[in-house]
C-alpha cells in the first residue's frame, strides 16, 4: 500500500549550502525522483507517493536490462508486478506500459486464453540485439463437427496449394477456413475443406499426422485510436522477426482487426473477419509483413498495403496468406508503394481478389485469385479520378473462375508476365485498358481464359484474340490511347 503526504505540504530542508533558490515539484501526484540531491529548500505542491518501504519510488528505466515474460491473464490484476502466471496483469495494456521503450533484450508479452481489450503498441526501438513478441494462444481446435487431429490418407500439390485427404474427417463444408493446418513443425492457414478433404497454402508438408488449430486469444473493441483491435504505431526494428504480433484473433466490427502504422514488424497466426479491413500496414519504415495470416469476409477488404513493404527483394509483404471474402471488397489492395511483394496468398469470393493501384513495384508471386469478379484490376479508375503507372510482375499466378475478367489493366500501368494460368467463367481472360501495356517474358506460360477469348484490347471493343496472335515471346503489347490500336513495340 503507498503512503500519500497531504497537498500543499511546505519542506524546508537545510543543506551545508545555503543561498541557492527552492526546488519547486509541483502539479503531478506521481512524481518520481532517482538520485537526486536538492542543494537548498524544496517546495512540495501536490502529493508525493511513497512505497510501502517508505522509499521514494524509481524511475522506470528507458531501456531494457534483461530479458522478461509478463503475463497477461484473465484472472489477473494490473496491480501486479505481471512477472509469473500468478501474478500476472488482467490488460494487455498493462503489460505494453511496462516494457521499457528501447528494447536490447528479448521482451515477451504472454497473454492467456479468453477475451481481452484492445490494445496499442506505440513508441518503441527493438535493437539489434533485442526482440519483442506480443504472444496469444494457438492451441487445438474445439467444437468441431469433424477431427481436430488426424492420420491422412495422401497429400497433393494443385496450383500453390496443398490438399489432404482424410477419410474419417466427418467436417462440415468449409467449417475450418481460417483455421491452422499443423504437421511436422508447419502452421499452414486452411483456404477451404469438403467432408474429407483440407486444403491448405503453400505445398504440401512430408506429414503423418496432423493437428487442427486455432486461436484462443480473442480482441475486442478497438484500441485508444479507436481504429483496430491491435494498434501498433512508431515501432522501428531492423529486420520484421524483432518484432512479432502472433495468435490473435479479431472478430468484432471496428474499423480494422489489425493496424501497423509507421511500425516494422510481423503479424503470424492471425485471424480477423467482420470489420472495414482485416489488416493494414501503411508507411512502413523498413520492413512490415502479414504471415500465415487469415482474413475472413470485411467491408472493404481482407489485406491493404500502402506505402508499405520491404527494402530488398526477398521481403514480403504478405506471405502464406489467405482471404476469404463474401463477394465485396478486395482480398489484398497494394497502392500507392514503392515495392510490395505478395506470395504464396490466396484470395476468393472477392470483388477483386487482387487490386493493384499507383504501385512502383507490385510482384505476386506463386499465389491464387479465383472464384471472384476479378482476379487481378491493376490501376482502375476510382471516384472519378486516374490513379496510374503502376508496374506489375506476375509470376506463376493462377487466376480462375472469376466472372468479369481474370486481369484487367488499366491507365498506362505495366504487365509483366512470368507465367499466368486459369480459366474463367468471364468472357476474356485477360483485357488491356487506357494505355496499359503488357511484356510477355520469353519462355513462360501464358494460358489464362476466358469463355469467348484469351485476351482483348479496350474491354473487348476489338475481336478477342489467342494468345497466339499476341506478339512473340519478349515483345510488349501496348493499348493506344487513339483509337485502342495494339501494337507491337
Amino acid at each position: 500500500m503507498k503512503k500519500k503526504l497531504p497537498a500543499l505540504l511546505l519542506f524546508c530542508i537545510p543543506f551545508l549550502l545555503a543561498g541557492h533558490p527552492p526546488a519547486i515539484i509541483e502539479g503531478d501526484t506521481q512524481t518520481f525522483l532517482e538520485d537526486v540531491r536538492i542543494v537548498g529548500d524544496l517546495l512540495l505542491r501536490g502529493d508525493l507517493l511513497f512505497e510501502s518501504d517508505g522509499k521514494i519510488p524509481s524511475t522506470p528505466s528507458t531501456k531494457t536490462t534483461q530479458d522478461v515474460t509478463l503475463y497477461v491473464r484473465l484472472t489477473g490484476d494490473d496491480a501486479n508486478d505481471c512477472l509469473t502466471e500468478s501474478s500476472a496483469c488482467y490488460s494487455i495494456q498493462e503489460a505494453i506500459d511496462r516494457v521499457p521503450k528501447e528494447i536490447h533484450h528479448v521482451v515477451t508479452v504472454d497473454i492467456g486464453a479468453g477475451s481481452f481489450t484492445a490494445a496499442n503498441i506505440d513508441g518503441f526501438s527493438v535493437g539489434e540485439s533485442g526482440s519483442f513478441y506480443i504472444n496469444g494462444v494457438l492451441s487445438l481446435a474445439t467444437g468441431l463437427t469433424g477431427l481436430s487431429e488426424g492420420l491422412p490418407e495422401n497429400s497433393t500439390s494443385l496450383n500453390h496449394h496443398c490438399t489432404v485427404t482424410d477419410d474419417e474427417g466427418g467436417w462440415a463444408v468449409n467449417e475450418l477456413v481460417g483455421k491452422i493446418f499443423v504437421a511436422a513443425g508447419e502452421k499452414r492457414v486452411i483456404i477451404s475443406n469438403t467432408s474429407t478433404v483440407i486444403a491448405y497454402a503453400g505445398g504440401c508438408i512430408g506429414i503423418t499426422s496432423y493437428e487442427i488449430h486455432d486461436q484462443k486469444t480473442v480482441i475486442t473493441s478497438s484500441g485508444q485510436g479507436g481504429y483496430a483491435g491491435i494498434e501498433t504505431t512508431n515501432v522501428t526494428t531492423l529486420w520484421p522477426d524483432k518484432f512479432i504480433i502472433r495468435n490473435l484473433k479479431k472478430t468484432d466490427g471496428t474499423a480494422m482487426g489489425f493496424l501497423m502504422y509507421a511500425a516494422s514488424g510481423t503479424l503470424e497466426y492471425c485471424y480477423a473477419a467482420g470489420q472495414y479491413w482485416g489488416y493494414v500496414i501503411g508507411q512502413s519504415p523498413r520492413v512490415s509483413r502479414t504471415l500465415s495470416c487469415f482474413a475472413g469476409a470485411s467491408a472493404m477488404g481482407g489485406f491493404f498495403f500502402q506505402a508499405s513493404g520491404g527494402i530488398r527483394l526477398e521481403d514480403a509483404a504478405a506471405e502464406l496468406c489467405v482471404a476469404v471474402g463474401g463477394n465485396a471488397g478486395m482480398g489484398f489492395q497494394i497502392e500507392q508503394s514503392v515495392y510490395v511483394r505478395v506470395e504464396q496468398s490466396f484470395a476468393r469470393n472477392w470483388d477483386k481478389a487482387f487490386a493493384v493501384s499507383s504501385v512502383l513495384h507490385a510482384h505476386i508471386h506463386d499465389s491464387e485469385g479465383y472464384d471472384s469478379f476479378h482476379g487481378l484490376l491493376v490501376d482502375h479508375k476510382v471516384g472519378g479520378n486516374f490513379s496510374g503507372c503502376s508496374n506489375v510482375w506476375l509470376e506463376s499466378v493462377f487466376f480462375y473462375g472469376n466472372s468479369v475478367s481474370g486481369v484487367t489493366a488499366e491507365n498506362r500501368s505495366n504487365l509483366n508476365l512470368y507465367g499466368i494460368q486459369g480459366t474463367n467463367t468471364s468472357a476474356i481472360g485477360l483485357q488491356l485498358g487506357s494505355g496499359a501495356t503488357l511484356t510477355h517474358q520469353a519462355g513462360q506460360t501464358l494460358t489464362i481464359t476466358g469463355a469467348s477469348g484469351d485476351f482483348s484490347m479496350d474491354y473487348g471493343a476489338q475481336i478477342p484474340l489467342p494468345w497466339s496472335n499476341l506478339a512473340n515471346p519478349g515483345d510488349t503489347v501496348m493499348n493506344m490511347m487513339n483509337g485502342c490500336r495494339g501494337e507491337t513495340l
